[in-house]
């Protein structure tokens, strides 16, 4: 069924490598995080600011029904605004953030569960050998890591099909830790809680505005975001352990875990180490030329497994270094502070008729909250 669901292409825009161990919700919280978050934040923002627009005495299209009190410059003012613009900011946050690939231009990926035939043994083997020609014909490969990633037959031989590819090179590999996606999730829910909580507030007394938000988010979002952001720190570690003491001989693979018989049939089943070294051999074995394949050192001082090790160790750490898979990047903090926009813009209809200087300082103190403020706050 799941074999059914894939087509024939020509070209493939990104190749998904994947243990099969670990969460599938973390796996697809990584993968909305690389499709669709620049999309869910741009859409909502825009939802927003169009909010705004049509909240104006000039388009009165959206009702204002909750009042509110806001300051600015130490002065109180008193205006109303639409109840239901931050939910709807925060509806399209979510669909867009999930949906993203269905409604816009989607990309061809690769998975091996759908694009290989896992119920029939003949084809099923004739999708594993054909890997490296899969990559092949990939512009990207996106690394969904888990602490058991590097220790994986076959994520090993993805990896380096991609080295002797020469396809190692920048924005050639998006690295996400599936740790991390989840981090950021709950990171950003606790802002939306917030967010949403305030909203609700606006109707209440003070004291109810200030006790609210604080239980939930003291008690239970910010625990838990703390928990899952040290956890991502301590797989950082662990995963430049991982790379410092690589070795392709310690891999495991599922044929040699279960003694290479099939649990649920009994039947022999093919050793899969013997073709991946048999290929890393092919590869990186000693040849008399010197004179290169595809970026690729063709004479190598060392055994072909202890030097595609090496590559490892050096090569593909420092390249993952690199990436924004170690740590948070500033684009992913916005995500965080999205929440915050639609806020403060959602009280903005009191500005509609003060000078242009009160505006331009609202202006101000709106870039500073969302684009340095809670960035900041997020590293």
């Amino acid at each position: 069924k799941d074999y059914g669901r894939s087509r024939p292409v020509n070209k493939i825009d990104d190749f998904i490598s994947h243990t099969w161990k670990g969460g599938r919700w973390s796996k697809f919280l990584a993968l909305c995080l690389v499709y669709n978050w620049r999309a869910a934040v741009f859409a909502s923002w825009l939802v927003a600011v169009a909010s705004l627009v049509l909240q104006s005495d000039a388009v009165a299209v959206i009702p204002r029904v909750t009042t509110f009190t806001a300051s600015l410059g130490g002065e109180l003012y008193t205006s109303s605004r639409c109840f239901g613009d931050t939910l709807a900011c925060l509806l399209v946050f979510i669909l867009f953030g999930v949906f993203w690939q269905d409604v816009g231009t989607p990309r061809k990926a690769f998975v091996d569960r759908f694009c290989i035939n896992q119920t029939d043994p003949e084809l099923k083997k004739t999708g594993i050998r054909g890997l490296a020609g899969f990559l092949k014909q990939t512009e990207r490969l996106v690394v969904l890591w888990s602490p058991a990633y590097f220790s994986r037959l076959w994520c090993t031989y993805e990896l380096a099909s991609w080295i002797h590819l020469a396809k190692l090179k920048p924005h050639s590999i998006c690295f996400i830790p599936v740790g991390f996606a989840a981090f950021l999730a709950t990171w950003t829910s606790t802002f939306i809680v917030a967010i949403m909580i305030l909203s609700v507030a606006d109707v209440m007394t003070e004291t109810m505005s200030m006790l609210v938000p604080t239980v939930v988010l003291v008690m239970l979002l910010f625990p838990l975001t703390v928990i899952l952001a040290r956890g991502h720190v301590r797989d950082m570690a662990a995963l430049r352990h991982q790379l410092q003491t690589f070795s392709v001989q310690r891999a495991r693979c599922y044929c040699c875990d279960h003694g290479h018989v099939e649990p649920s049939t009994g039947k022999e089943i093919a050793c899969d180490r013997e073709l991946v070294y048999s290929a890393l051999e092919a590869w990186y074995i000693k040849r008399k030329d010197t004179d290169g394949v595809n970026g690729i050192i063709d004479k190598p001082e060392m055994p072909p497994l202890d030097y595609f090790n090496d590559l490892v160790q050096t090569t593909v750490h420092s390249h993952l270094e690199s990436l924004n898979g170690y740590t948070l990047s500033y684009a992913h903090t916005l995500i965080a502070s999205s929440p915050a926009f639609w806020s403060v813009l959602s009280k903005a209809t009191y500005l509609e008729h003060l000078p242009w200087s009160d505006k331009i300082r609202y202006a101000c103190y709106l870039g500073t909250l969302v684009f340095a403020c809670i960035p900041t706050l997020t590293w």
